[in-house]
């Protein structure tokens, strides 16, 4: 069931699905947004996404692929699960607007902080999907009108009492630019194995409205489908997550320091 409420602090989720739903070979897939959410090209807003996945289909099972994809139309944006030329929970790339040390043609893994070890004992930071292991993903998008948006993935982060974004370990962060705008989300599956299944699918305004709470949420009554989105928290140093959030953007788009630039489309 989608639900749209509004926190007490004043933040918003605009959509969420709880599921569970079971999704295998399902082809193209089919929208489960209905339209409740969309951004265009002119759109300069950022909103935040979030699903959970349990795996059927693993590297017992390769290949195949798994993903939650936002969709403009029929076309594939972005996607976020397992891509078919991955064995690690990955971008499903479909521009070519990516690059950097983990990415290769067709997809990126996402970094971790629960890596696999892989076989020979070289260090890794990505992670395997494993049968009987859920995760959970979050990912922010940053809109910039007629340009690439600025993606923020966390792997599996920490959403108890008390969890901010800004507290959350770089080592299961992973940023990039790509083509974000959709009017559709579908939940896709394809080649071996029993599939995925997704649940607890969000899209919000704030990274706390995923975090744990003490008391329940709110009831039919104190639903608010109007209220804007709650104002950043302060950040270290005295900077607001927007400032940096800002300062992000300027760096990827090459008006930061030079000293702050990324060296690539991934950092």
């Amino acid at each position: 069931m989608a639900l749209a409420w509004a926190s007490s602090a004043g933040a918003v989720v605009l959509w969420s699905d709880l599921g569970p739903t079971l999704v295998r070979t399902n082809g193209a897939g089919a929208d489960v947004l209905g339209g409740a959410v969309k951004r265009d090209d002119l759109a300069n807003d950022t909103l935040y996404f979030k699903f959970h996945v349990d795996p059927l289909s693993d590297g017992a099972t390769e290949p195949y692929f798994a993903a939650l994809e936002l969709y403009d139309g029929d076309t594939e944006q972005l996607g976020l699960g397992n891509a078919l030329d991955a064995w690690a929970y990955s971008v499903l790339v479909h521009s070519d607007v990516l690059s950097g040390s983990n990415h290769v043609a067709g997809y990126m893994d996402l970094h971790s902080s629960k890596p696999t070890n892989p076989s020979g004992g070289t260090s890794a930071n990505y992670q395997l999907p494993r049968r009987g292991v859920g995760v959970t993903l979050v990912f922010k998008v940053q809109y910039i009108p007629n340009e690439n948006d600025l993606v923020t993935v966390w792997l599996d982060p920490d959403l108890g009492p008390g969890a901010t974004e800004i507290a959350q370990p770089d080592t299961l962060i992973t940023r990039f630019i790509s083509k974000a705008t959709f009017d559709g989300i579908r939940l896709r599956h394809g080649g071996n194995g029993e599939g995925w299944v997704f649940s607890d699918l969000a899209i919000a305004t704030s990274f706390s409205d995923f975090v744990e709470v003490s008391g329940t949420k709110p009831t039919e009554e104190e639903v608010d489908f109007t209220h804007g989105a709650l104002a950043a928290g302060e950040g270290p140093h005295g900077t607001t997550q927007k400032e940096q959030d800002g300062n992000e953007i300027e760096r990827l788009h090459g008006r930061g320091p030079a000293s702050a630039r990324p060296c690539g489309r991934c950092w």
